[in-house]
């Protein structure tokens, strides 16, 4: 019985593990996300120029 405890366990941590993953990566995509939507409006308002809208 205490093995499947462990085993509870175990999954129960690499779920929450899983989640905190999944969290972070969210924050990074939206950060992602404004920074090239940031971008994208500098190029449309004439801020920068093609060549640095696309290196970037």
């Amino acid at each position: 019985m205490k093995q499947v405890y462990a085993k509870i366990e175990m999954h129960g941590n690499r779920y929450n593990d899983t989640q905190v993953m999944i969290e972070v990566k969210a924050q990074k995509l939206k950060k992602q996300k404004r920074a090239l939507d940031k971008l994208h409006e500098s190029y449309e308002e004439d801020m920068i120029t093609k060549q640095v809208f696309f290196r970037a």
